[in-house]
């Protein structure tokens, strides 16, 4: 089994090509930052507890065939436990449970 949990934007979930309605739908726990004027800019996944992938690649099929993009992934403890808690604080911060 497989826990996923995301946090998104609320303006870019309803882009042409956003996946949030029909992973929403699927059951995947999701929140959004619902602010007007100001997005949620991060990208970032902590996979397990164990790795971290973070950059500037936004999680669209654009870019991963036309854009210049970045993305780290790593093991490092500092920064697995680093970012964990930073996705854990915008959970709670938009309402997740």
């Amino acid at each position: 089994r497989v826990r996923v949990r995301i946090v998104t934007d609320d303006e870019q979930s309803k882009s042409q090509g956003a996946d949030v309605a029909e992973l929403k739908a699927a059951g995947v726990p999701l929140v959004m930052d619902r602010s007007a004027s100001d997005h949620m800019h991060h990208k970032f996944a902590v996979l397990d507890g164990k790795v971290l992938m973070n950059g500037s690649f936004n999680w669209t099929k654009h870019a991963s065939e036309a854009n210049c993009e970045n993305v780290m992934i790593t093991n490092d403890g500092q920064f697995v436990e680093e970012f964990s808690g930073c996705f854990n604080g915008l959970w709670k911060q938009f309402g997740g449970a």
